[in-house]
Parts: C-alpha cells; sequence; structure tokens
C-alpha cells in the first residue's frame, strides 16, 4: 500500500484531480467531486498496473455522501496482490 500511497502523490493525481486518499490496513478511499470520479479510477487503475498490483473490482463501488447537502462523491476500491 505504501508504494501505492508513494506513487499516487509523486505522480501528482492528488493535486490534478483535488483529490484526497485515504487508506487503512490494504484498503484505500479516493474522495473527489463527482466529475473526477471516472478520472480517479483510471488513475487508480494505473498506477496500480505499473506497481503490478491488482483492482478488487467486484469491492469497488463509487458512492456519494451529502451529509452537508452537497454531492461529494467518494471512490473506494479494495487492493489485493496480484
Amino acid at each position: 500500500m505504501r508504494r501505492f500511497v508513494l506513487g499516487w502523490k509523486k505522480l501528482g493525481p492528488e493535486r490534478s484531480l483535488g483529490t484526497r486518499l485515504v487508506t487503512y490496513a490494504d484498503d484505500l478511499v479516493i474522495l473527489c467531486w463527482k466529475s473526477g470520479a471516472e478520472a480517479a479510477l483510471h488513475r487508480l487503475r494505473a498506477i496500480m498496473g505499473k506497481l503490478k498490483l491488482t483492482v478488487n473490482e467486484e469491492k469497488m463501488r463509487c458512492s456519494t455522501s451529502n451529509a452537508s447537502g452537497d454531492c461529494v462523491p467518494s471512490t473506494r476500491g479494495d487492493r489485493t496482490s496480484g
């Protein structure tokens, strides 16, 4: 997971897509605006591929949170070693 986090920060999706990465154990959540969710998923898969890691597509989902009344989607992808 550490290699992915470093790659995510080094390659710039956090800044360019306006995302925030939250990790715990071997799971991660990418918080982003709805307009950036597909781009974030694409970058997630690309970085994981470079690291020779796989994304468990069965556990991945996109969801929205409107606790504040705003649409603030989060993209959650659980990873497993390939």
